[in-house]
């Protein structure tokens, strides 16, 4: 790279971390006035980059398109950007015109395409390009993408397959570990996750923060309090608390999840730093376990940290609410949550809004609030379903339950253990036995919960008198 190169490329990279477009429209226009952006590939793929890092990908892509010569870096540049705000059939269209181009793609281009991959879930699409890799010899000296590989197929619940891609590698590392740990820990396979764990270790790897924090999540999973105090005494003896905020945060969620709230509690209270994560993954444990005082008191303190709540406080705090039947405090989360514009934006809080104010047994705000939804979703129609049966109204529920159908919701296993629970024995024989055929087309009598409703109310129904 020439001088005027270093120099924009590092203007460019300032506007990106800044998220400054007004500052990088002006570092553009001064590259075209220079003449420069036809004449060097770095410019190019910085000020591509930067447009599309900053929102703007239409002008990313315009730049793109003006180039009189476009190369690999470039295309990368287009291929990164779209990849960055998770546009990720572009990324596929790209991938298709530059090799239609006869431009070779090397590791950064199969490195995005296979994000994207992972972005929409697709292994087989995952698996073209993983054979397209062995075919130019990409694997053996790209850690990076055999990191990748390995990551895709975790992600995309080819489990077995990332195992063996990860021991098949000639080149391996910590990060490549924590795809594969992290993969098993999100499908729930927390037993593996401690396997790889531990060969990591076997191997001569030293977990990371990222290592410790999949880990303690897997704990989490399997209700293992003991192997997450574990974990935390080798975090505590290495000092990683001080410097990592989303370790103690993780800390806080193992504890909660396995049920263990005052420790839970004890280790957010000595965190050296406490963020709105920090706070909320204590409150929702609360919430969860059905102790509203404390997520109460909780959130009180939150705010006087400083902190201001965001969507998934505001939610556990309500189910809190709720389950405490404090409507006053609710309406004042109501009203803080309208005055920070956030129900428009997330229709989960409506959801939780509608269950706090059935629980609290003013079901007529319920159904104002519910009617003003933007989207009621099957979730949203449960909880009103719920809020009915819970206070008693079965009419109401099985009028709920019957217009969701007739605007084209269908329930799911939840919605019927709502409506069995409503209906019990005292349910129209008719409806019972269409709502009994309904869980059978779909196949829920082999959930366990959904068959324990099933026969607790509807045996009830058919039982001689």
């Amino acid at each position: 790279m020439t001088e005027k190169d270093v120099t924009f490329v590092a203007l460019l990279k300032d506007c990106i971390l800044k998220k400054d477009l007004h500052k990088g429209s002006k570092v553009h226009a001064d590259i075209l006035k220079k003449g420069l952006l036809g004449k060097s590939p770095y410019i190019a793929s910085a000020l591509i980059s930067m447009y599309a890092k900053c929102g703007s990908l239409p002008k990313a892509t315009q730049v793109f398109e003006a180039l009189p010569v476009r190369n690999v870096v470039s295309w990368n540049a287009l291929l990164a950007g779209y990849g960055h705000q998770k546009h990720y059939c572009e990324i596929f269209d790209c991938f298709g015109r530059m090799q239609r181009d006869s431009i070779s793609p090397n590791a950064i281009t199969f490195i995005c395409v296979l994000k994207a991959c992972i972005g929409i879930r697709s292994v087989e699409k995952g698996k073209q390009i993983h054979n397209e890799i062995v075919r130019r010899g990409l694997l053996d000296n790209h850690i990076l993408v055999g990191t990748t590989l390995v990551d895709m197929y975790a992600k995309c619940g080819e489990l077995h397959k990332a195992q063996k891609l990860l021991e098949e590698l000639h080149v391996r590392n910590v990060v490549s570990w924590n795809a594969l740990i992290a993969g098993y820990t999100q499908h729930g396979k927390g037993i593996e996750a401690f396997t790889c764990f531990e060969q990591m270790q076997n191997e001569g790897y030293c977990p990371d923060v990222v290592t410790f924090i999949c880990i303690l999540n897997a704990c989490g999973k399997i209700i293992s309090v003991e192997k997450g105090k574990q974990i935390h005494k080798e975090i505590m003896i290495r000092g990683l608390l001080e410097k990592h905020v989303s370790l103690g945060n993780a800390l806080v969620d193992m504890y909660a999840k396995c049920g263990d709230l005052a420790k839970a509690q004890n280790v957010l209270e000595q965190l050296p730093v406490r963020n709105v994560v920090s706070w909320s993954t204590l409150i929702s444990g609360y919430a969860q376990a059905g102790l509203g005082h404390e997520a109460l008191s909780c959130f009180d303190n939150m705010q006087s940290d400083g902190l201001c709540a965001n969507v998934v406080t505001f939610i556990s705090i309500l189910k809190a609410c709720g389950n405490e039947g404090n409507i006053d405090k609710g309406k004042k989360i109501h009203e803080e949550i309208l005055n920070r514009g956030f129900l428009e934006k997330d229709i989960s809080l409506g959801v939780a809004l509608v269950d706090m104010y059935t629980k609290c047994g003013l079901l007529t705000k319920a159904e104002d609030l519910f009617e003003e939804l933007l989207v009621r979703d099957v979730v949203s129609w449960s909880a009103l379903i719920a809020g009915y049966a819970e206070k008693g109204y079965r009419h109401e529920a099985l009028n709920c339950f019957e217009q969701m159908q007739r605007e084209g919701i269908f329930p799911d296993a939840v919605t019927f253990a709502c409506i069995l629970s409503a209906c019990g024995e005292n349910i129209n024989a008719d409806s019972g036995k269409e709502i009994h055929h309904q869980i059978v087309r779909k196949g829920l009598l082999v959930e366990n919960d959904t068959y324990q409703l099933f026969s607790r109310y509807v045996f009830e129904m058919w039982r001689p008198s």
